[in-house]
């Protein structure tokens, strides 16, 4: 009889242990694409619960605590998302949240250190682009330009892009090719750019292959 008594008592704080937890789902994606991002971590804040989104974004969070929780969703290069939420006695469903790019880390790729010789190259051996006084719009040519002192895009060289300062054409007419040693050391004159990259048309002109850029450096 006192055997039966333990096994029932044991039931009965096993049941309402297992009432006292309940699961939080949601599905993970990116704001730009929309579309789901894997290996985002996702965990409750002061407890040991903690899974990553697997390919469609889906996450589902067991045995979370009755009460006041913080859901935490966290990717590198991407801001942080903090939920507060009230687990009660129905599963909580966060649907479908989105992470935003941190500019932040963004923000400290937005200059290239380049040596005179590089600058002063007009042979187009070291084809620079729009990466070389600033960080590009375009966010594979970008990546290219700070990881390489130089890269041929697309396999062209350089006379294939075209740069102009306030609308007008500065590539050489003699190489085609944009030298940058011409305006270099003019960050902050020219911060303002737009990029086009490939045939798509700009304000000023068609674009080569391999885009335009063109930087305004009037103060209105």
């Amino acid at each position: 009889m006192k055997k039966y008594f333990i096994v029932t008592l044991l039931g009965i704080f096993s049941f309402l242990a297992m009432n006292a937890q309940q699961t939080v789902k949601g599905k993970v994606l990116n704001s730009d694409t929309e579309k789901a991002i894997a290996n985002v971590k996702v965990s409750v804040q002061g407890t040991d619960i903690e899974i990553k989104t697997p390919a469609n974004g889906v996450f589902i969070l067991k045995n979370v605590p009755k009460g006041e929780q913080i859901i935490e969703i966290y990717l590198n290069g991407f801001e942080r998302q903090l939920f507060p939420v009230v687990i009660k006695d129905k599963p909580v469903d966060l649907g479908e949240i989105l992470l935003y790019e941190d500019l932040d880390e963004e923000s400290d790729y937005s200059e290239i250190i380049l040596s005179d010789d590089e600058l002063s190259d007009d042979q187009g051996g070291a084809d620079n682009t729009s990466g070389l006084l600033q960080s590009s719009r375009d966010a594979f040519v970008r990546a290219a330009a700070f990881n390489f002192s130089w890269f041929r895009s697309r396999g062209y060289d350089s006379d294939n892009a075209y740069v102009l300062m306030n609308g007008i054409k500065m590539n050489k007419v003699a190489t085609g090719r944009p030298l940058w040693t011409d305006w270099g050391g003019l960050n902050d004159v020219l911060r303002n750019q737009e990029f086009t990259y490939g045939l798509a048309p700009a304000d000023k002109t068609f674009g080569g292959p391999l885009g335009a850029t063109s930087f305004n450096t009037r103060a209105s």
